[in-house]
């Protein structure tokens, strides 16, 4: 894959465990591709600030707060869901670092491990949390719940249109929040419906062997990279 947009840099600021919240068995994503892919949703897409984002399967949010960071002047609220308590909890952990109180609230955690353990990890961590932090040039509204976005409507009654929706989709475990016969991907498509129109825009990471084909949606470009396929879409008008 050719990056078209985002540079070639050191992203270690924002490596998940060192800054940002964590758990075993929560994936990451490339900070590069997340930025990559972000521009291009924004090049395909009418608006281009202000821009609210929803992610349905967000996990611990790790790709929500870097995009909160590298774009914090562009978006202007964060959506997400998943269907795990545990994942919820550690999502509104991280996105809370998007805020000033969050931010001193990491600082005083740093400052305690380096007090106790003296461990040249935390003090490198707290050195990132004064570069990130930074970037923070406005409070992005956050409305992290729970919901299985394959389950008929759950979404009807969220007071939101997503600009932007991007996912990565949990490959190996999709089955386990499954309601019906539809493959996970195409059903995740339907789900999103209500809070989406013709003009969003659609980015779904996930496995090459995994499917979409939802004659409800046009596919706008196509990337490839590594064991990840990317698709950015839009519903059809």
């Amino acid at each position: 894959m050719l990056y078209k947009y985002f540079p070639k840099n050191n992203y270690e600021d924002f490596s998940s465990g060192r800054v940002m919240y964590h758990k075993s068995n929560y994936t990451n994503y490339p900070v590069r591709l997340v930025g990559e892919i972000f521009y291009r949703c924004l090049e395909h897409s009418k608006k281009k600030n202000e821009i609210c984002l929803y992610d349905p399967c967000c996990g611990s949010a790790y790709m929500l707060t870097v995009l909160g960071y590298l774009f914090n002047e562009i978006i202007k609220t964060i959506n997400c869901s998943d269907i795990s308590n545990e994942a919820i909890e550690l999502s509104q952990k991280n996105l809370s670092l998007l805020s000033r109180s969050g931010i001193e609230k990491r600082k005083n955690e740093l400052n305690d491990l380096i007090k106790n353990y003296n461990k040249e990890s935390h003090r490198n961590a707290l050195c990132s949390l004064k570069r990130i932090e930074k970037l923070i040039k406005h409070k992005i509204e956050s409305n992290i719940f729970k919901a299985n976005v394959l389950n008929g409507n759950e979404l009807a009654n969220k007071n939101f249109i997503a600009d932007i929706v991007m996912t990565d989709v949990p490959y190996g475990n999709l089955v386990n929040w499954s309601c019906n016969n539809e493959d996970e991907i195409n059903g995740l498509l339907n789900g999103i419906i209500p809070i989406i129109n013709p003009n969003t825009i659609i980015a779904i990471s996930h496995n090459k062997a995994q499917k979409s084909n939802n004659l409800k949606y046009n596919i706008i470009e196509k990337i490839k990279i590594g064991h990840r396929k990317i698709e950015i879409m839009k519903l059809i008008e």
